[in-house]
């Protein structure tokens, strides 16, 4: 039952793409007519003309869903009436019926323009640490001329974890963007020493 399904699902995919060409195809061309035998297209008024290409290019959706959705859609239009259909054989046509060939995927375009030069990376990193004495908080900031690229702290108790491990500016605030001047940290209760590392990179 669920092959079935899969089945009949593949089937109605395959209808709609076709069935959604057959349309652009009808709407494209109304309005249009065919000269025999040059086959140039003339414009004309005729909406009769149109709903006709659209009932012709429906009637023949069937033909053209057997089998795997095809790279290309082949069409028959014919040079009198200029009704058209979709056809899964390009050497259906009638002699008084003229071959239109449409591809399901287009060429590639052309390559974009290179985009802006990125920014320059950080370059020669130093981590720079202090240890707390007793169970204070412990600050660590970046030199002058240098900029923030991450920090970190650590407890030296296993059982005793942090409750503070963040970004700070240059008056210990927390911070964040580009006023980054340090790093901070703190144990539970403030009760054991606390390790904290910031990493500094020189522009």
């Amino acid at each position: 039952m669920k092959a079935s399904s899969r089945v009949r699902r593949t089937s109605y995919s395959r209808t709609l793409l076709v069935a959604s060409i057959a349309v652009t195809i009808s709407l494209s061309l109304a309005g249009c007519g065919q000269d025999a035998p040059t086959g140039s297209l003339k414009p004309n008024g005729g909406s009769e003309d149109a709903a006709n290409m659209g009932r012709s290019s429906s009637a023949s959706i069937l033909s053209a869903t057997s089998g795997a959705i095809p790279q290309v859609i082949y069409g028959c239009v014919n040079k009198s009436s200029g009704t058209i259909k979709i056809t899964d054989d390009k050497d259906s046509c009638a002699q008084n019926e003229a071959l239109l060939a449409w591809n399901i995927q287009g060429p590639a375009g052309p390559p974009g323009p290179v985009g802006p030069m990125g920014a320059p990376g950080a370059r020669n990193i130093r981590a720079y640490w202090q240890q707390s004495t007793g169970g204070n908080a412990q600050r660590v900031f970046c030199p002058t001329g240098t900029s923030v690229v991450s920090g970190g702290a650590a407890s030296t108790a296993p059982n005793v974890p942090l409750i503070q491990n963040f970004p700070i500016d240059a008056t210990g605030a927390n911070a964040n963007g580009s006023n980054i001047a340090g790093w901070q940290g703190a144990t539970l209760n403030f009760s054991v020493p606390v390790n904290v590392f910031v990493l500094c990179a020189s522009p």
